[in-house]
């Protein structure tokens, strides 16, 4: 829901204790961090008072005290005159875990639940009503959830000598002491409870020397907050054993002083927090990372050693001690360990179990009540003898959340453990800079999901990305708001849809205009918003790098230098390299069957000429309406926050179709450029040399777009992105296909293994 109205409380429990009336709502610009919030810009309008003449009862625990407090903002925004009653009825047990129903009668609105997390739903489901129609227009519903769990991972790097897989990122470096920022997790927590999000799971290299103080390790607990002033490069990738380096050691700075028994009782809050809004907590860590124990005692990283594996057990059982509030644990056989050969993983799964499932035992053993969750990547027999809720992790659509609208990814393990249930990792490695979102293809990703018999919980989130503050604007107003509010639309459509898949396309619209205030012409930016959403899949469809993030950064046809940097005309015009799915004819098989004279055989796949022909349809359709909007709603001159947000989306749209057509003539001059090296027709040649000069015309709007809104920023997958540095090498793609001679092409193109990858960084 809107920011301006349904977070940031705080001024509204001022008023309510000194007026016993409804808060106004707090300003947007304060959801950005201190440094943006000194910029002098045109603050939102203030509205006139309007009446609130709302009565909350019932609400006698904190998931539904917060569900009141967004009543009563919903009802101060949109006025309520006569008097209402919104009754909390309790619990229903006819209804299922996290279900609502609310009825109307009188005046009187009735919400009951099959929880308490139901309550506190139906709840909000009131607020939202309330806030888009009125008290009078409330109509009564019921909901129960579709996926029963669902959240964000979210890489969370907590100190210089605790990493995670984004510290090599300029977001990381600038949100390290964000992650000990209480304000942070009770925003980001109270945006999950809006969408319905109910899992979070924090992930982290190694978490126990920023989390626990062990018996018998107490050096090894990190004080205070520290991070390194010496700048990442291409070196650390992959594996991440050498993302501290020496140098980090000799060149950091204090960025927080705080000592382990503050950090524990941070800790301590931040869960808690989390309970009170209906959220399960859990921990995801690597294995096996010691940069915090620093030699210390003798730990290494060997799961040979005795005094590691020691350490581990300890610290685990530490953390189940101090953290009651803590749900579950992930636990893989990481990228730090031997697990690329059969041997190596035997190894891997008896040091997890003499670790994690030692230590989840001992703590069942005291405190049978207590319900835990595991998912861990072990061998059968060692699963069944640890005590706890055993789930299966699996990628539902691998490091690309945003290629296929039915993944397939994940059917050969649900086919396999047919008894077993599963948590879905949805990464999202695609696209990290433009906001966007398309509702037809969240419901029929959603609907693609198993039921709840196999289907425990979906998270997403990324490993090249830090989803916390995003300081990746130009401009210093919206420098600084949360990634997960940046990018509101999108994961208000994937969450409420994993909650309720057929979410009404009048509600969408509804939701949508009023987060922009309902500023004229917002219901087609809406259209625009959803008709951009289109275009990244589309464009994954004929072009895939099949065998993860570092090899395939779609928003500037880009990967890590390592790999290839820019992507240019020579990898696709030999790369066998769409979708896994198999949903479309690849580039090589198209252009191949064409300069032998055959008609290609789709075999009910889409050619790959149809993706380009469609990519230019959608980026036609969004730049047709972005026109619209600007020919009706002229930008103004001293915009206030929220006008800057709607102008934003607008030139991120105007991005997104630029960047779709860019992709639609590199598809077709990579195909002409095959056919001429296989017959050396030269009109081929000539046809592809025009069709890449398009395609970098359109780039070099994209990236005008791009670097009028947004930094050049270093991420932690692929690398350094600049959309202006990767301009230059949309250009030589028309001087390779002028250039090009005729030759014998190795087929299918594939990306380095990952085995490889990884070695890359070891050497």
């Amino acid at each position: 829901m809107k920011k301006r109205i349904l977070s940031g409380l705080l001024a509204m429990v001022l008023l309510l204790s000194c007026l016993a009336a409804c808060s106004p709502a707090a300003d947007k610009v304060t959801d950005t961090p201190a440094p943006t919030e000194q910029v002098n810009a045109t603050p939102e309008p203030t509205p006139e008072p309007k009446p609130c003449n709302i009565t909350v009862t019932g609400a006698g625990v904190p998931m539904t005290q917060f569900a009141q407090e967004e009543i009563m903002a919903a009802g101060q925004d949109h006025g309520v005159e006569e008097a209402w009653t919104v009754s909390f009825d309790g619990i229903d047990e006819s209804l299922s875990e996290q279900a609502y129903t609310v009825t109307v009668s009188d005046k009187t609105i009735s919400i009951k639940g099959g929880d308490d997390a139901g309550l506190m739903y139906g709840g909000l489901e009131v607020a939202e009503q309330i806030a888009l129609y009125g008290a009078e227009g409330v109509q009564e519903t019921s909901a129960a959830p579709y996926v029963l769990n669902r959240g964000y991972i979210l890489n969370c790097p907590l100190d210089m000598r605790a990493p995670a897989f984004n510290t090599p990122s300029t977001q990381a470096q600038n949100n390290i002491e964000t992650m000990w920022d209480i304000e942070y997790w009770h925003e980001l927590f109270d945006s999950m409870a809006r969408n319905r999000a109910n899992t979070f799971y924090l992930k982290n290299l190694n978490p126990y020397p920023s989390m626990v103080k062990v018996e018998g390790y107490e050096d090894v607990a990190l004080n205070d907050v520290w991070k390194s002033n010496v700048p990442y490069d291409d070196e650390i990738m992959g594996s991440m054993v050498n993302v501290v380096r020496e140098e980090d050691w000799e060149n950091y700075e204090v960025v927080l002083e705080m000592t382990i028994d503050e950090k524990i009782a941070f800790w301590q809050e931040v869960m808690a927090y989390a309970k009170d809004r209906g959220i399960r907590f859990y921990i995801r860590q690597g294995n096996i990372y010691t940069f915090g124990e620093q030699g210390k005692y003798g730990i290494t990283d060997e799961v040979t050693n005795e005094v590691t594996t020691d350490y581990f057990y300890k610290s685990c059982k530490t953390l189940l001690e101090t953290y009651p509030d803590l749900a579950g644990m992930s636990i893989g056989a990481g990228e730090n360990m031997g697990w690329t050969n059969d041997e190596g993983k035997n190894l891997d799964y008896e040091w997890l179990f003499n670790v994690y499932g030692r230590a989840i035992n001992e703590m069942r053993a005291e405190n049978p009540d207590r319900e835990f969750d595991l998912t861990m990547e072990c061998s059968q027999d060692l699963l069944d003898q640890i005590d706890a809720n055993i789930i299966d992790s699996a990628a539902y659509s691998g490091t690309h959340m945003y290629s296929s609208a039915t993944p397939t990814t994940a059917n050969a393990s649900l086919k396999a453990n047919p008894d077993h249930i599963f948590s879905f990792t949805c990464r999202n490695e695609d696209v990290f800079n433009m906001r966007w979102g398309d509702p037809d293809f969240m419901r029929a990703f959603v609907k693609n999901m198993p039921g709840q018999d196999q289907l425990y919980s979906v998270i997403t989130g990324s490993d090249g990305y830090c989803y916390a503050h995003d300081y990746s604007f130009v401009d210093p107003v919206l420098d600084g708001q949360l990634y997960t509010e940046k990018h509101w639309y999108n994961y208000f459509l994937l969450f409420r849809m994993m909650f309720e898949p057929d979410l009404s396309e009048e509600r969408i619209i509804d939701v949508f205009t009023h987060y922009y205030d309902d500023e004229s012409m917002s219901d087609v930016l809406a259209e625009a918003t959803s008709t951009a959403g289109k275009i990244i899949p589309m464009v994954n469809r004929s072009y895939y790098m099949e065998n993860s993030d570092y090899t395939w950064f779609v928003e500037g046809n880009w990967s890590h230098p390592s790999t290839n940097g820019y992507i240019d005309i020579k990898s696709w015009m030999r790369g066998d390299t769409t979708y896994v799915d198999g949903q479309t004819m690849s580039i090589e098989e198209y252009a191949i069957a064409m300069a032998n004279g055959e008609t290609p055989d789709a075999q009910g796949r889409m050619l790959p000429t149809k993706v380009s022909d469609n990519l230019k349809a959608l980026a036609q359709e969004v730049l047709d309406l972005s026109e619209q909007i600007r020919t009706s709603n002229p930008e103004s001159t001293d915009p206030t926050f929220t006008q800057r947000e709607f102008w934003g989306q607008v030139e991120d749209n105007e991005a997104m179709a630029y960047l779709g057509l860019f992709y639609a003539e590199k598809i077709l001059g990579a195909i002409d450029i095959r056919i001429f090296n296989e017959t050396e027709d030269e009109s081929y040649r000539t046809s592809s040399v025009e069709h890449l000069e398009q395609s970098a015309a359109y780039f070099d709007q994209y990236a005008e777009i791009i670097s009028a809104n947004y930094e050049p920023q270093r991420l932690a997958r692929v690398g350094d992105f600049d959309v202006n540095a990767i301009a230059e090498s949309v250009h030589e793609d028309v001087t390779i296909a002028e250039e090009w001679k005729p030759r014998t092409i190795r087929p299918s193109y594939r990306p380095p293994h990952k085995g490889d990858y990884f070695a890359e960084s070891e050497e």
